[in-house]
């Protein structure tokens, strides 16, 4: 739910709660899936950004074959733990939704989350949109949304 304030970092992220901790879902497995909802986008393993995660995947439109400094990229990061479950709370909290199936998230212990970068001029929107279709197929899984602090419905 945090926000990384450099501009040239990240516009927004939204993330996927996953009420289903024995989930099957590793990086491996995340990277193959979105493979298939951005399959015109490189995408890869990274490490050292952000800070916080030792191992994560990039996404990468290129606008030519050949890529260049100017990409538009996002962050893809599988998380778990106590502080995922932190998290969750006190996204339930900002909601404030009765929804059932969100009150279900409070023991929640992993999360896959998207950062988006910023696309002031929109040429990423359909990206954002396949991404965000990635995390909602994502089963037992509670999309929210930092931005606007509230879960996708």
């Amino acid at each position: 739910m945090s926000r990384v304030t450099s501009e040239n970092y990240m516009a927004f992220n939204i993330e996927a709660f996953l009420k289903d901790t024995n989930s099957d879902l590793n990086l491996d497995s995340i990277s193959r899936i979105v493979s298939e909802y951005v399959p015109y986008a490189k995408v890869h393993f990274d490490e050292g950004c952000p800070p916080f995660i030792d191992k994560h995947i990039k996404v990468t439109v290129s606008e030519t074959d050949f890529g260049e400094a100017g990409d538009w990229t996002a962050d893809v990061l599988l998380e778990s733990g106590e502080l995922v479950n932190q998290c969750a709370k006190e996204a339930l909290l900002a909601d404030g939704s009765n929804r059932i199936d969100i009150k279900e998230i409070g023991m929640v212990q992993a999360r896959v989350r998207v950062y988006f970068r910023s696309d002031d001029e929109q040429k990423y929107t359909n990206t954002m949109i396949d991404l965000m279709s990635f995390l909602e197929s994502i089963p037992n899984a509670a999309v929210y949304d930092s931005n606007q602090n509230k879960f996708v419905e």
